[in-house]
């Protein structure tokens, strides 16, 4: 899937609140090593040596961070969400952007917002 391009989103105070927050794929066996936030390329701004928006990220402990890169983003998801893996990412990335705008709106960074829904308006 194509996007347009856009300018990247940066915010260092998101990644941060998101490395708080529990491995989302902590059913895999149990998690090593400290939580990191963990961008998602499919369908995101991000491709082939090149970060996506921050918006973008999943919390993750760095093994399973790790392994989905060394498995592969489609074949690590796969194992996590268990079921139709297209879909289930698009579903994935949409909730990526839904939790970056509620942190937007409790932090009151309205501008974020609106540039977030003129850009992605998911």
């Amino acid at each position: 899937m194509l996007l347009a391009k856009k300018e990247k989103i940066r915010d260092e105070k998101y990644l941060k609140a998101i490395r708080l927050q529990k491995c989302s794929a902590s059913a895999l066996l149990g998690c090593w090593g400290d939580q990191v936030s963990a961008h998602l390329r499919y369908g995101t701004d991000g491709g082939t040596g090149t970060k996506p928006s921050d918006c973008f990220t999943a919390p993750m402990c760095y093994g399973h961070h790790h392994e989905q890169h060394s498995r592969g983003e489609m074949a690590f998801w796969s194992c996590v969400l268990a079921e139709d893996t297209e879909q289930l990412m698009e579903k994935l990335r949409k909730a990526m952007l839904f939790d970056y705008a509620v942190f937007l709106f409790r932090e009151k960074r309205g501008d974020d917002i609106n540039r977030l829904f003129r850009e992605w308006g998911t």
